[in-house]
């Protein structure tokens, strides 16, 4: 049963991507999704009051990040782009610090809060923001953007 889903996704997914290449769209959806694990290790800085003394221990927590970006061409002059960022941090840290949730969602000094706590428990918290808004207009040498802007300082967008 398992095999024949994956055939029939395999064949869909040709289906719609031969369909897609038949006309130009003006719009475009991309991004990603990644892990990241951190593991902190501690010689002899843990207290054990069973044992009455300072163990080894280490701590584990990991943080899940989703970009979606959003690009629409209204018409030859305009252009509307949309990223929404999904950020998903659970583990030991979490757990361990309270108020987290509000911590990574107070960061930002904006003018519009953009950004929403999806879900803030015990080792859970999900956080999500639209860092891009912006129309963009661009003619001959001219080019304006009004809306939310974000400045990735590794990238060049």
């Amino acid at each position: 049963m398992r095999k024949r889903w994956a055939i029939t996704a395999v064949l869909l997914a040709f289906a719609l991507l031969g369909h897609s290449q038949d006309k130009s769209k003006n719009w475009s959806l991309s991004g990603y999704v990644k892990n990241m694990q951190t593991l902190l290790f501690f010689n002899d800085a843990y207290p054990d009051l069973q044992q009455g003394m300072l163990v080894d221990t280490f701590l584990q927590d990991n943080l899940i990040h989703n970009r979606l970006n959003f690009h629409w061409l209204l018409n030859d002059e305009l252009k509307l782009r949309a990223d929404l960022r999904t950020r998903v941090f659970y583990g030991d840290l979490v757990r361990a610090t309270p108020g987290y949730g509000k911590s990574i969602d107070n960061v930002n000094n904006d003018y519009f809060d953009l950004s929403l706590i999806l879900l803030n428990e015990n080792a859970w918290v999900v956080h999500t923001m639209i860092d891009r808004l912006y129309l963009e207009y661009f003619k001959g040498n001219w080019e304006v953007r009004l809306g939310r802007q974000r400045i990735n300082w590794g990238i060049s967008t």
